[in-house]
């Protein structure tokens, strides 16, 4: 009897081996592929949510903090100048002495630059997806009105400054702009995307 069933498990186990699936390809869901990510409009709303949140906190920081106080509009009170209020970044401000050191001013130059990038890296991404042209050309209109917009914050801070307008630019090739051409560029790209040449 013993071998009976030894011989039925065999047999069982040996046409099983036989007549199991060959075909091991699955559909794989835990992977986005960068042309399924890019067929609907939703995928590039999520895209755009990370210029959106840069750009609140470039408001925030910017247009309250620098336009604001430094220009005696808004006084931001404090007596004790080391531990409220950020200490001597205040001090520095109300006294027109902040320089490069000046953590505050720096982060600000560091979030108008990241939305930049950011949106230097989501342009490339609208213009080979699979998205119809009246889309794309939304999306895209958007995004450099952003950038324009970003970058007349940045001419209104700095003047001089960096024009990237691609991220295929190599970083030792970029210099200063002169406070012309960036305003040059920020009023072409208004118009042109108002009236929809772009």
């Amino acid at each position: 009897m013993k071998n009976k069933i030894l011989s039925l498990f065999v047999s069982a186990l040996i046409g099983c081996t036989y007549t199991s699936c060959t075909d091991l390809s699955d559909t794989v869901y835990s992977e986005i592929t960068e042309e399924d990510f890019m067929s609907e409009p939703k995928s590039l709303d999520i895209l755009m949510g990370q210029v959106y949140a840069k750009l609140g906190a470039t408001v925030a920081n910017c247009a309250a903090w620098w336009n604001e106080s430094t220009a005696d509009c808004m006084l931001i009170p404090y007596r004790n100048v080391s531990n409220e209020w950020g200490g001597v970044i205040h001090v520095e401000k109300y006294t027109h002495t902040w320089n490069a050191k000046n953590g505050s001013l720096f982060d600000v130059w560091n979030t108008n630059f990241s939305i930049i990038t950011t949106i230097n890296s989501i342009l490339p991404q609208i213009t080979t997806s699979s998205l119809d042209e009246n889309t794309k050309q939304q999306y895209d209109a958007e995004l450099r009105m952003v950038r324009a917009y970003v970058y007349y914050n940045i001419l209104d801070y700095w003047g001089d400054a960096p024009l990237i307008v691609s991220n295929e630019v190599d970083m030792s090739e970029v210099t200063k702009s002169s406070s012309a051409e960036i305003y040059n560029f920020v009023s072409l790209k208004i118009v042109c995307l108002i009236y929809r040449k772009m």
